[in-house]
Protein backbone atom coordinates (compact mmCIF):
# COMPACT_ATOMS: atom_id res chain seq x y z
CA UNK A 1 0.00 0.00 0.00
CA UNK A 2 2.59 2.41 1.02
CA UNK A 3 4.27 1.60 -2.45
CA UNK A 4 0.97 2.32 -4.28
CA UNK A 5 0.88 5.71 -2.50
CA UNK A 6 4.30 6.56 -3.49
CA UNK A 7 3.50 6.13 -6.99
CA UNK A 8 0.16 7.89 -6.75
CA UNK A 9 1.91 10.91 -5.18
CA UNK A 10 4.93 11.41 -7.29
CA UNK A 11 2.54 11.32 -10.65
CA UNK A 12 -0.11 13.84 -8.78
CA UNK A 13 3.32 16.41 -8.81
CA UNK A 14 2.81 18.46 -12.16
CA UNK A 15 0.81 18.16 -15.20
CA UNK A 16 2.26 15.31 -16.74
CA UNK A 17 -0.45 12.69 -18.51
CA UNK A 18 -0.10 10.53 -15.68
CA UNK A 19 -0.76 12.87 -13.23
CA UNK A 20 -3.24 14.35 -15.30
CA UNK A 21 -5.55 11.67 -15.29
CA UNK A 22 -5.69 11.00 -11.70
CA UNK A 23 -6.42 14.60 -10.70
CA UNK A 24 -9.18 14.72 -13.23
CA UNK A 25 -10.06 11.37 -11.62
CA UNK A 26 -10.20 13.00 -8.09
CA UNK A 27 -11.55 16.61 -9.18
CA UNK A 28 -14.64 13.89 -10.52
CA UNK A 29 -14.71 12.27 -7.72
CA UNK A 30 -15.51 15.43 -5.95
CA UNK A 31 -18.32 17.02 -8.48
CA UNK A 32 -20.10 13.24 -7.67
CA UNK A 33 -19.68 13.98 -4.09
CA UNK A 34 -20.96 16.86 -4.47
CA UNK A 35 -23.83 16.11 -6.38
CA UNK A 36 -25.60 13.09 -3.79
CA UNK A 37 -25.10 15.88 -1.03
CA UNK A 38 -26.74 18.54 -3.33
CA UNK A 39 -29.58 15.38 -3.87
CA UNK A 40 -30.30 14.25 -0.29
CA UNK A 41 -30.25 18.17 0.90
CA UNK A 42 -33.24 18.96 -2.10
CA UNK A 43 -34.93 15.70 -1.00
CA UNK A 44 -38.27 18.00 -0.16
CA UNK A 45 -37.68 20.26 -3.52
CA UNK A 46 -39.38 18.86 -6.58
CA UNK A 47 -38.19 16.57 -9.14
CA UNK A 48 -37.31 18.83 -11.71
CA UNK A 49 -34.61 20.60 -9.62
CA UNK A 50 -33.22 17.49 -8.46
CA UNK A 51 -32.82 16.31 -11.71
CA UNK A 52 -30.93 19.74 -13.54
CA UNK A 53 -28.51 19.01 -10.30
CA UNK A 54 -27.57 15.55 -11.50
CA UNK A 55 -27.37 16.71 -15.44
CA UNK A 56 -25.38 19.08 -14.45
CA UNK A 57 -23.07 16.83 -12.61
CA UNK A 58 -22.73 15.37 -15.21
CA UNK A 59 -21.89 17.14 -17.45
CA UNK A 60 -19.09 18.63 -15.28
CA UNK A 61 -17.06 15.52 -15.08
CA UNK A 62 -16.79 15.55 -19.02
CA UNK A 63 -15.90 18.89 -18.87
CA UNK A 64 -13.50 19.17 -16.03
CA UNK A 65 -10.20 17.63 -18.50
CA UNK A 66 -11.27 19.91 -20.92
CA UNK A 67 -10.91 22.86 -18.78
CA UNK A 68 -7.86 21.49 -17.33
CA UNK A 69 -5.84 22.24 -20.47
CA UNK A 70 -7.39 25.37 -21.67
CA UNK A 71 -7.21 27.65 -18.05
CA UNK A 72 -4.63 28.78 -16.14
CA UNK A 73 -3.39 26.54 -13.91
CA UNK A 74 -3.69 27.50 -9.67
CA UNK A 75 -0.86 25.54 -8.21
CA UNK A 76 -1.12 23.56 -5.09
CA UNK A 77 1.90 22.68 -2.69
CA UNK A 78 2.90 19.74 -2.22
CA UNK A 79 5.87 17.56 -0.75
CA UNK A 80 7.39 16.06 -3.78
CA UNK A 81 8.87 12.17 -3.39
CA UNK A 82 12.32 12.02 -2.68
CA UNK A 83 14.63 11.70 -5.57
CA UNK A 84 17.47 10.30 -4.17
CA UNK A 85 18.96 6.52 -2.69
CA UNK A 86 19.41 6.35 1.17
CA UNK A 87 22.24 8.69 2.83
CA UNK A 88 25.98 7.44 3.08
CA UNK A 89 28.00 8.05 6.21
CA UNK A 90 31.57 9.53 5.57
CA UNK A 91 34.42 8.86 7.62
CA UNK A 92 36.30 12.12 9.57
CA UNK A 93 39.60 10.97 7.88
CA UNK A 94 37.91 12.30 4.83
CA UNK A 95 37.66 8.74 3.23
CA UNK A 96 33.89 8.04 1.94
CA UNK A 97 31.75 5.45 0.26
CA UNK A 98 30.03 5.56 -2.94
CA UNK A 99 26.48 4.46 -3.14
CA UNK A 100 25.41 2.65 -6.16
CA UNK A 101 21.37 2.01 -7.20
CA UNK A 102 21.01 0.14 -9.88
CA UNK A 103 17.59 1.35 -11.85
CA UNK A 104 16.22 -1.21 -14.46
CA UNK A 105 13.72 0.72 -17.08
CA UNK A 106 10.42 -1.56 -16.99
CA UNK A 107 8.92 -2.60 -20.59
CA UNK A 108 6.14 -0.51 -21.41
CA UNK A 109 4.01 -3.55 -21.60
CA UNK A 110 4.69 -4.40 -18.28
CA UNK A 111 4.14 -0.88 -16.72
CA UNK A 112 1.67 -0.52 -13.74
CA UNK A 113 0.36 2.41 -16.12
CA UNK A 114 0.09 0.30 -19.23
CA UNK A 115 -2.59 -2.38 -16.93
CA UNK A 116 -4.65 0.14 -15.84
CA UNK A 117 -5.34 1.85 -18.90
CA UNK A 118 -5.78 -1.74 -20.63
CA UNK A 119 -8.29 -2.38 -17.98
CA UNK A 120 -10.09 1.38 -18.58
CA UNK A 121 -10.18 1.11 -22.39
CA UNK A 122 -12.07 -2.81 -22.07
CA UNK A 123 -14.52 -1.51 -19.74
CA UNK A 124 -14.70 1.86 -21.78
CA UNK A 125 -15.17 -0.38 -25.05
CA UNK A 126 -17.82 -2.68 -23.04
CA UNK A 127 -20.36 0.42 -22.12
CA UNK A 128 -20.10 2.10 -25.09
CA UNK A 129 -20.15 -1.18 -27.20
CA UNK A 130 -23.23 -2.37 -25.50
CA UNK A 131 -24.81 1.31 -26.56
CA UNK A 132 -24.28 0.82 -29.98
CA UNK A 133 -26.07 -2.22 -29.85
CA UNK A 134 -28.77 -1.35 -28.15
CA UNK A 135 -29.34 1.97 -30.25
CA UNK A 136 -29.16 -0.52 -33.85
CA UNK A 137 -31.74 -2.89 -31.77
CA UNK A 138 -33.65 0.30 -31.37
CA UNK A 139 -33.36 1.63 -34.62
CA UNK A 140 -34.44 -1.91 -36.15
CA UNK A 141 -37.44 -2.01 -33.95
CA UNK A 142 -38.81 1.91 -35.24
CA UNK A 143 -37.97 0.74 -39.09
CA UNK A 144 -40.03 -2.28 -38.91
CA UNK A 145 -42.93 -0.07 -36.92
CA UNK A 146 -45.72 0.82 -38.70
CA UNK A 147 -47.43 4.59 -38.72
CA UNK A 148 -50.40 4.73 -36.22
CA UNK A 149 -53.50 5.61 -37.97
CA UNK A 150 -55.77 6.10 -34.87
CA UNK A 151 -56.94 9.74 -35.94
CA UNK A 152 -57.96 9.97 -32.57
CA UNK A 153 -54.41 8.98 -31.22
CA UNK A 154 -53.32 11.39 -33.50
CA UNK A 155 -55.57 14.29 -33.02
CA UNK A 156 -54.80 13.41 -29.21
CA UNK A 157 -51.05 13.71 -29.72
CA UNK A 158 -51.40 16.95 -31.84
CA UNK A 159 -53.36 18.50 -29.09
CA UNK A 160 -50.89 17.17 -26.17
CA UNK A 161 -47.45 18.66 -28.51
CA UNK A 162 -49.41 21.92 -27.86
CA UNK A 163 -50.60 22.22 -24.88
CA UNK A 164 -46.83 21.75 -23.29
CA UNK A 165 -44.92 23.68 -26.05
CA UNK A 166 -43.32 20.77 -28.29
CA UNK A 167 -43.04 22.53 -31.89
CA UNK A 168 -41.54 19.53 -33.64
CA UNK A 169 -43.42 16.89 -35.56
CA UNK A 170 -43.63 13.64 -33.14
CA UNK A 171 -44.14 10.23 -35.19
CA UNK A 172 -46.29 7.89 -33.50
CA UNK A 173 -45.82 4.58 -34.19
CA UNK A 174 -46.86 0.99 -33.15
CA UNK A 175 -44.60 -1.87 -33.03
CA UNK A 176 -44.99 -6.06 -31.89
CA UNK A 177 -41.75 -5.88 -31.03
CA UNK A 178 -41.83 -3.25 -28.68
CA UNK A 179 -42.49 -4.47 -25.35
CA UNK A 180 -43.52 -1.02 -23.34
CA UNK A 181 -44.09 2.54 -24.80
CA UNK A 182 -41.02 4.64 -25.29
CA UNK A 183 -39.71 7.60 -26.82
CA UNK A 184 -36.68 7.59 -28.98
CA UNK A 185 -34.60 10.23 -31.14
CA UNK A 186 -33.50 13.99 -30.36
CA UNK A 187 -33.32 15.30 -33.83
CA UNK A 188 -36.49 13.72 -35.26
CA UNK A 189 -38.58 11.94 -32.30
CA UNK A 190 -40.47 9.11 -32.07
CA UNK A 191 -43.04 6.95 -29.89
CA UNK A 192 -43.74 3.35 -29.68
CA UNK A 193 -46.72 2.19 -28.63
CA UNK A 194 -47.05 -1.92 -28.09
CA UNK A 195 -49.72 -2.87 -30.66
CA UNK A 196 -51.64 -4.30 -27.82
CA UNK A 197 -51.73 -0.50 -26.07
CA UNK A 198 -53.50 1.09 -28.43
CA UNK A 199 -56.43 -0.79 -27.07
CA UNK A 200 -56.62 1.09 -24.27
CA UNK A 201 -59.20 3.81 -23.30
CA UNK A 202 -58.44 7.06 -24.56
CA UNK A 203 -58.00 8.46 -20.85
CA UNK A 204 -55.10 6.10 -20.01
CA UNK A 205 -53.64 6.57 -23.70
CA UNK A 206 -53.45 10.25 -23.15
CA UNK A 207 -51.50 9.28 -19.81
CA UNK A 208 -49.01 7.74 -21.92
CA UNK A 209 -48.65 10.49 -24.28
CA UNK A 210 -48.09 13.39 -21.90
CA UNK A 211 -45.82 11.33 -19.73
CA UNK A 212 -43.67 10.20 -23.16
CA UNK A 213 -44.06 13.61 -24.74
CA UNK A 214 -42.62 15.21 -21.72
CA UNK A 215 -39.77 13.04 -22.50
CA UNK A 216 -39.39 14.71 -25.64
CA UNK A 217 -39.93 18.40 -24.63
CA UNK A 218 -37.64 18.05 -21.80
CA UNK A 219 -34.71 17.00 -23.89
CA UNK A 220 -34.18 13.77 -21.46
CA UNK A 221 -33.48 11.52 -24.80
CA UNK A 222 -30.34 14.04 -25.14
CA UNK A 223 -29.07 13.84 -21.66
CA UNK A 224 -29.42 10.23 -21.59
CA UNK A 225 -26.88 10.06 -24.47
CA UNK A 226 -24.57 12.72 -22.28
CA UNK A 227 -24.87 10.56 -19.52
CA UNK A 228 -24.09 7.41 -20.93
CA UNK A 229 -20.91 8.80 -22.77
CA UNK A 230 -19.80 10.54 -18.88
CA UNK A 231 -20.58 6.38 -17.51
CA UNK A 232 -18.43 5.06 -20.60
CA UNK A 233 -15.43 7.62 -19.72
CA UNK A 234 -15.87 7.47 -15.72
CA UNK A 235 -17.21 3.64 -15.47
CA UNK A 236 -15.17 2.72 -12.02
CA UNK A 237 -16.58 5.79 -10.04
CA UNK A 238 -19.63 3.66 -8.18
CA UNK A 239 -20.61 7.62 -7.53
CA UNK A 240 -21.21 8.19 -11.93
CA UNK A 241 -23.46 5.11 -11.55
CA UNK A 242 -25.30 6.27 -9.01
CA UNK A 243 -25.75 9.94 -10.34
CA UNK A 244 -26.78 8.52 -13.59
CA UNK A 245 -29.71 6.32 -12.05
CA UNK A 246 -30.86 9.31 -9.98
CA UNK A 247 -30.88 11.41 -12.85
CA UNK A 248 -33.06 8.77 -15.19
CA UNK A 249 -35.56 8.33 -11.41
CA UNK A 250 -35.96 12.31 -11.34
CA UNK A 251 -36.68 12.98 -15.21
CA UNK A 252 -39.93 9.75 -14.95
CA UNK A 253 -40.90 11.67 -11.78
CA UNK A 254 -40.58 15.15 -13.50
CA UNK A 255 -42.78 13.49 -16.64
CA UNK A 256 -44.82 11.81 -14.00
CA UNK A 257 -45.73 15.97 -12.88
CA UNK A 258 -46.54 16.58 -16.33
CA UNK A 259 -49.42 14.13 -16.22
CA UNK A 260 -50.81 14.85 -12.75
CA UNK A 261 -50.65 18.66 -13.81
CA UNK A 262 -52.61 17.77 -17.24
CA UNK A 263 -55.61 16.59 -14.81
CA UNK A 264 -54.95 13.09 -14.19
CA UNK A 265 -56.11 11.70 -10.57
CA UNK A 266 -53.13 10.19 -8.67
CA UNK A 267 -54.07 6.85 -8.21
CA UNK A 268 -55.29 6.03 -11.03
CA UNK A 269 -52.27 6.99 -12.72
CA UNK A 270 -50.81 4.89 -10.04
CA UNK A 271 -52.77 1.84 -10.61
CA UNK A 272 -51.94 2.44 -14.51
CA UNK A 273 -48.80 2.47 -14.18
CA UNK A 274 -48.79 -1.14 -12.18
CA UNK A 275 -51.20 -2.61 -14.68
CA UNK A 276 -48.35 -1.64 -17.37
CA UNK A 277 -45.69 -3.26 -15.58
CA UNK A 278 -47.23 -6.31 -15.29
CA UNK A 279 -48.66 -6.90 -18.68
CA UNK A 280 -45.54 -5.86 -20.11
CA UNK A 281 -41.54 -6.92 -19.86
CA UNK A 282 -39.02 -4.64 -19.92
CA UNK A 283 -36.52 -4.32 -23.06
CA UNK A 284 -33.31 -3.69 -21.36
CA UNK A 285 -31.21 -2.62 -24.14
CA UNK A 286 -34.08 -0.46 -25.83
CA UNK A 287 -34.77 1.60 -22.55
CA UNK A 288 -31.12 2.41 -22.32
CA UNK A 289 -31.49 4.27 -25.31
CA UNK A 290 -35.30 5.56 -25.17
CA UNK A 291 -37.69 6.59 -22.37
CA UNK A 292 -39.79 3.67 -20.94
CA UNK A 293 -42.71 4.76 -19.11
CA UNK A 294 -43.10 1.48 -16.56
CA UNK A 295 -39.57 1.06 -15.75
CA UNK A 296 -40.05 -2.02 -12.68
CA UNK A 297 -36.75 -1.41 -10.62
CA UNK A 298 -37.85 2.33 -10.45
CA UNK A 299 -41.72 1.88 -10.48
CA UNK A 300 -42.08 1.41 -6.33
CA UNK A 301 -40.26 4.96 -5.74
CA UNK A 302 -42.00 6.39 -8.45
CA UNK A 303 -45.99 5.56 -6.87
CA UNK A 304 -44.52 7.01 -3.98
CA UNK A 305 -43.96 10.26 -5.61
CA UNK A 306 -47.12 9.98 -6.92
CA UNK A 307 -49.45 9.12 -4.11
CA UNK A 308 -47.52 11.71 -2.35
CA UNK A 309 -48.50 15.44 -1.40
CA UNK A 310 -45.22 17.09 -2.53
CA UNK A 311 -45.98 20.59 -4.97
CA UNK A 312 -46.10 19.73 -8.45
CA UNK A 313 -43.87 21.51 -11.10
CA UNK A 314 -43.08 20.45 -14.53
CA UNK A 315 -40.24 22.85 -14.63
CA UNK A 316 -38.09 25.38 -13.35
CA UNK A 317 -37.78 28.74 -14.15
CA UNK A 318 -35.20 30.14 -16.49
CA UNK A 319 -33.78 32.36 -13.48
CA UNK A 320 -33.57 29.46 -11.36
CA UNK A 321 -31.85 27.46 -14.15
CA UNK A 322 -29.12 30.56 -14.51
CA UNK A 323 -28.24 30.58 -10.81
CA UNK A 324 -27.73 26.62 -10.71
CA UNK A 325 -25.12 27.01 -14.22
CA UNK A 326 -23.42 29.84 -12.84
CA UNK A 327 -23.09 28.08 -9.70
CA UNK A 328 -21.67 25.13 -10.85
CA UNK A 329 -19.25 27.37 -13.56
CA UNK A 330 -17.85 28.79 -9.98
CA UNK A 331 -16.99 25.17 -8.84
CA UNK A 332 -15.94 23.59 -12.05
CA UNK A 333 -13.89 26.43 -13.26
CA UNK A 334 -11.44 26.90 -10.34
CA UNK A 335 -11.26 23.18 -9.47
CA UNK A 336 -10.22 22.54 -13.00
CA UNK A 337 -7.63 24.46 -12.98
CA UNK A 338 -5.71 23.17 -9.63
CA UNK A 339 -2.71 21.45 -10.15
CA UNK A 340 0.03 20.02 -7.92
CA UNK A 341 3.47 21.57 -7.52
CA UNK A 342 6.44 19.84 -6.14
CA UNK A 343 8.36 21.62 -2.61
CA UNK A 344 11.56 20.82 -2.24
CA UNK A 345 12.20 17.96 0.14
CA UNK A 346 15.32 17.27 3.02
CA UNK A 347 17.57 14.88 2.31
CA UNK A 348 20.19 14.03 4.96
CA UNK A 349 23.11 12.81 2.94
CA UNK A 350 25.98 13.55 4.80
CA UNK A 351 27.48 12.95 8.65
CA UNK A 352 30.39 12.49 9.73
CA UNK A 353 31.96 10.09 12.21
CA UNK A 354 32.83 11.07 15.62
CA UNK A 355 36.46 12.54 15.96
CA UNK A 356 38.70 10.24 17.29
CA UNK A 357 39.60 12.44 20.10
CA UNK A 358 38.38 15.97 22.07
CA UNK A 359 40.21 18.80 21.03
CA UNK A 360 40.81 20.53 24.08
CA UNK A 361 38.83 24.04 23.26
CA UNK A 362 37.53 24.64 20.02
CA UNK A 363 38.90 27.52 18.29
CA UNK A 364 36.70 30.24 16.27
CA UNK A 365 36.73 30.11 12.53
CA UNK A 366 39.56 32.07 11.02
CA UNK A 367 37.95 34.95 8.71
CA UNK A 368 41.19 35.54 7.00
CA UNK A 369 41.81 32.05 6.10
CA UNK A 370 42.33 31.09 2.38
CA UNK A 371 38.90 29.70 1.81
CA UNK A 372 37.09 30.23 -1.46
CA UNK A 373 34.22 32.18 -0.98
CA UNK A 374 31.02 30.21 -2.37
CA UNK A 375 27.87 32.56 -3.33
CA UNK A 376 24.65 31.15 -2.27
CA UNK A 377 22.79 31.59 -5.19
CA UNK A 378 24.90 32.03 -8.10
CA UNK A 379 27.77 29.56 -7.90
CA UNK A 380 27.56 27.74 -11.23
CA UNK A 381 29.04 24.40 -11.99
CA UNK A 382 31.34 23.01 -14.45
CA UNK A 383 28.95 22.36 -17.72
CA UNK A 384 29.21 18.63 -18.68
CA UNK A 385 30.28 18.78 -22.17
CA UNK A 386 27.94 17.10 -24.85
CA UNK A 387 29.33 15.25 -27.57
CA UNK A 388 25.31 15.18 -29.58
CA UNK A 389 23.43 18.44 -30.76
CA UNK A 390 22.89 20.70 -27.90
CA UNK A 391 19.44 20.60 -26.26
CA UNK A 392 17.07 23.35 -24.79
CA UNK A 393 17.67 23.33 -21.33
CA UNK A 394 15.18 25.11 -18.97
CA UNK A 395 15.94 28.79 -16.92
CA UNK A 396 17.06 28.26 -13.82
CA UNK A 397 14.27 27.24 -11.29
CA UNK A 398 12.15 26.88 -14.38
CA UNK A 399 8.99 24.25 -13.73
CA UNK A 400 8.66 21.85 -16.32
CA UNK A 401 5.52 19.48 -15.70
CA UNK A 402 6.53 15.98 -15.84
CA UNK A 403 5.45 12.16 -15.69
CA UNK A 404 8.57 11.35 -13.26
CA UNK A 405 10.69 12.83 -11.97
CA UNK A 406 14.67 12.35 -11.94
CA UNK A 407 15.72 9.42 -9.82
CA UNK A 408 19.50 9.86 -7.92
CA UNK A 409 21.52 6.49 -9.13
CA UNK A 410 24.55 7.26 -8.04
CA UNK A 411 24.83 9.27 -5.23
CA UNK A 412 28.40 10.94 -4.27
CA UNK A 413 28.87 11.03 -0.67
CA UNK A 414 30.04 15.19 0.70
CA UNK A 415 33.04 15.55 2.13
CA UNK A 416 32.87 17.39 5.58
CA UNK A 417 35.43 20.24 5.29
CA UNK A 418 38.33 19.04 8.05
CA UNK A 419 37.98 22.85 9.34
CA UNK A 420 34.61 23.41 9.77
CA UNK A 421 34.80 19.44 12.20
CA UNK A 422 37.44 20.97 14.02
CA UNK A 423 35.53 24.37 14.74
CA UNK A 424 32.21 21.76 14.80
CA UNK A 425 30.44 24.23 12.20
CA UNK A 426 26.94 22.60 11.12
CA UNK A 427 24.17 23.29 8.51
CA UNK A 428 22.24 22.33 5.61
CA UNK A 429 22.78 23.41 2.09
CA UNK A 430 19.79 23.31 -0.61
CA UNK A 431 21.12 22.27 -3.58
CA UNK A 432 19.49 23.13 -7.44
CA UNK A 433 20.77 20.85 -10.09
CA UNK A 434 20.45 20.58 -13.63
CA UNK A 435 19.67 17.05 -14.67
CA UNK A 436 19.85 17.31 -18.77
CA UNK A 437 18.09 14.01 -20.96
CA UNK A 438 21.05 11.40 -20.37
CA UNK A 439 20.93 11.79 -16.77
CA UNK A 440 24.57 14.14 -16.21
CA UNK A 441 24.77 17.67 -14.39
CA UNK A 442 24.66 20.45 -16.53
CA UNK A 443 24.46 23.13 -13.99
CA UNK A 444 24.38 23.10 -9.64
CA UNK A 445 23.43 26.05 -8.13
CA UNK A 446 22.90 26.96 -3.97
CA UNK A 447 19.35 28.08 -3.25
CA UNK A 448 19.92 28.18 -0.11
CA UNK A 449 23.41 28.80 2.24
CA UNK A 450 24.32 26.72 4.86
CA UNK A 451 25.83 30.18 6.37
CA UNK A 452 29.15 28.63 5.66
CA UNK A 453 31.24 28.74 2.55
CA UNK A 454 33.14 25.27 3.77
CA UNK A 455 29.86 23.80 3.75
CA UNK A 456 28.67 25.49 0.31
CA UNK A 457 31.33 24.06 -1.49
CA UNK A 458 31.65 21.02 -0.47
CA UNK A 459 28.07 20.25 -1.11
CA UNK A 460 28.38 21.50 -4.20
CA UNK A 461 31.32 19.62 -5.64
CA UNK A 462 29.22 16.60 -4.26
CA UNK A 463 26.12 17.29 -6.42
CA UNK A 464 28.14 17.71 -9.35
CA UNK A 465 29.43 14.55 -8.77
CA UNK A 466 26.07 12.68 -8.60
CA UNK A 467 24.41 10.55 -11.36
CA UNK A 468 20.94 10.70 -12.56
CA UNK A 469 18.02 8.67 -14.26
CA UNK A 470 16.68 11.52 -16.59
CA UNK A 471 12.93 12.91 -15.96
CA UNK A 472 10.41 11.58 -18.30
CA UNK A 473 7.79 13.54 -19.98
CA UNK A 474 5.57 12.13 -23.04
CA UNK A 475 7.82 8.70 -22.78
CA UNK A 476 10.76 11.11 -23.77
CA UNK A 477 13.72 12.28 -21.77
CA UNK A 478 13.62 15.77 -20.56
CA UNK A 479 16.27 18.37 -19.02
CA UNK A 480 14.63 19.77 -15.77
CA UNK A 481 16.17 21.44 -12.65
CA UNK A 482 15.95 19.37 -9.23
CA UNK A 483 16.09 20.42 -5.64
CA UNK A 484 17.25 18.35 -3.00
CA UNK A 485 19.14 19.06 0.73
CA UNK A 486 22.17 18.21 2.30
CA UNK A 487 22.65 18.32 5.75
CA UNK A 488 26.52 18.29 7.38
CA UNK A 489 25.91 17.17 11.06
CA UNK A 490 28.52 15.86 13.54
CA UNK A 491 28.27 13.02 14.76
CA UNK A 492 27.09 12.64 18.51
CA UNK A 493 30.33 12.03 21.36
CA UNK A 494 30.73 9.51 23.66
CA UNK A 495 30.59 10.38 26.84
CA UNK A 496 33.67 8.86 28.89
CA UNK A 497 33.36 8.67 32.97
CA UNK A 498 35.54 11.38 34.90
CA UNK A 499 37.88 10.46 37.05
CA UNK A 500 38.46 12.48 40.35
Amino acid sequence: MSELIAILKGNLIGSGTTGFVIMTIIKSGIIMSAACLAGVLMYKMPAAGRSVVFRLALAAILLIPIFSLITPSIYIAIAAPAASPQPVTSSSQGNHEVANQAVQPRPPFLSWESGVIGIWLLGVFIIIGRAIFGYALTRKIIKKARPVESTILNELKEKISSEIGIKKQVRLVGSSSATIPFAFGTVRPVIVLPEGLQEWPEGALRMVLVHELAHIRRRDLLWLHISTLALALYWFNPLVWAVRKKMIMESDKTCDDFVLCAGAEESIYAERLVMLARIVKRGPLVINHGTGMARQSQLEERIMSILGRQKRVTGMRKLSHVILIAAAALLIVPMAAMQLRAVEPDIISAQPEPPQSEPAEIPAIDESAPVEPVSAVTELAQTVPSETEPEKLPAFDEFIPVDSTPVMIKMAQPIYPDSAKETGVEGGVYVNVLVDSKGQIRDARISKSSGSAMLDKAALNAARQCEWKPAIKDGKPIAVWVSYKIIFQMAEKSESPSKK
